[in-house]
């Protein structure tokens, strides 16, 4: 063969495994973005979810299970698409929640369950924002031992 057939079959060789490489690198960088993208949308709606909680318990308990039932969806959309991490503190915080709307709960009961509530949300937005590469975020410190869970 002449070298002038060599040289083209070379760069068309180099052409099509050029392009084969490139779709297959933009294919992956797309699903890339929609999965963050997707990840934005559910942590924006389990973040004005809970706050919801939190405004509804500043005023004392509250037995409605609309919030909560609202909460189990959103939960479950976290699950399919957040990390691990981001969908146990969401559920603390949505647990936190729960247990100080119960009727009849002490005064001083309902603000520790607030604070740690407070505390865990605040670990979730800095969790949320590491796995989306939004920055630091606030670096959550830990609760004194005598703040943490039982």
């Amino acid at each position: 063969m002449e070298d002038g057939l060599w040289a083209a079959l070379v760069t068309g060789v180099v052409a099509i495994t050029a392009g084969y490489l490139g779709t297959i690198w933009g294919s992956r960088n797309e699903h890339r973005q929609w999965l963050r993208n997707e990840k934005m949308k559910v942590y924006n709606k389990i973040t004005h979810l809970l706050s919801a909680e939190d405004d509804k318990n500043t005023n004392g308990p509250d037995s409605s299970g609309e919030i909560e039932a609202r909460r189990s969806v959103v939960l479950d959309e976290v699950l399919l698409l957040g990390s691990d991490e981001v969908y146990g503190l969401a559920s603390k915080v949505g647990e936190f929640a729960k247990e100080a709307s119960v009727a009849g709960i002490h005064v001083d009961q309902w603000e520790s369950l607030m604070e740690k509530r407070d505390y865990t949300f605040l670990a979730m937005i800095d969790a949320m924002r590491r796995e989306l590469r939004l920055g630091k975020g606030n670096r959550v410190s830990p609760l004194p031992k005598a703040k943490q869970r039982s």
